[in-house]
């Protein structure tokens, strides 16, 4: 899956929280979010901005809760990301400024505790969305393997197919988007 492929399915299946989604699919809409945000950000747009964090705020939503349910975790580890995106339009970039000088001691060494608390949430959540998909034992999404096409099962003439998971190799493939294993 490349980059304009994993955008397209992901605007797709927008509002799609079912099913699973590969790891190129999450990360390609990821780096598509990401470039929108520092668009905006350089070109010093608040206002657009915003309007652009709301409006992938669900299809974000959506592709990472398939991603976690691929990955074999709990989807609703969604909920440190959805926190964290609304943080981020809360504080902004001037949250620190926004404090009285009274309470800066008492905000920041709380901040500093929500800060700490986040990016252990985060570093956890990036760990999980990099994970292989777990075909078997997935408690979050049914067995995969069983249900596969293996190599006895493919004829020499359709050898088009993942030998792991059965996925259709598309022309200018080198590794498969159902379980990322290589051709």
């Amino acid at each position: 899956m490349n980059f304009t492929q994993s955008i397209r399915a992901c605007f797709k299946k927008f509002a799609d929280f079912k099913g699973v989604a590969s790891r190129p699919e999450y990360w390609y809409f990821y780096l598509f979010t990401t470039i929108g945000n520092i668009i905006f950000g350089v070109a010093k747009l608040p206002a657009l901005k915003i309007v652009w964090i709301l409006a992938l705020l669900l299809p974000s939503s959506a592709v990472a809760t398939r991603r976690f349910r691929d990955a074999g975790h709990n989807p609703f580890w969604v909920i440190v990301i959805i926190l964290s995106q609304f943080s981020s339009l809360a504080l902004g970039n001037h949250g620190a400024r926004r404090t009285s000088q009274a309470h800066a001691s008492l905000a920041a060494g709380g901040l500093g505790l929500v800060v700490l608390l986040f990016a252990g949430l985060a570093i956890t959540t990036i760990i999980f969305l990099c994970q292989k998909p777990k075909l078997t034992g997935n408690k979050y999404f049914p067995d995969r393997a069983e249900t596969s096409i293996n190599e006895a099962s493919v004829s020499p003439q359709t050898g088009n197919y993942c030998s792991h998971c059965g996925k259709l190799k598309l022309p200018g493939q080198s590794e498969c988007a159902g379980c990322g294993n290589t051709f």
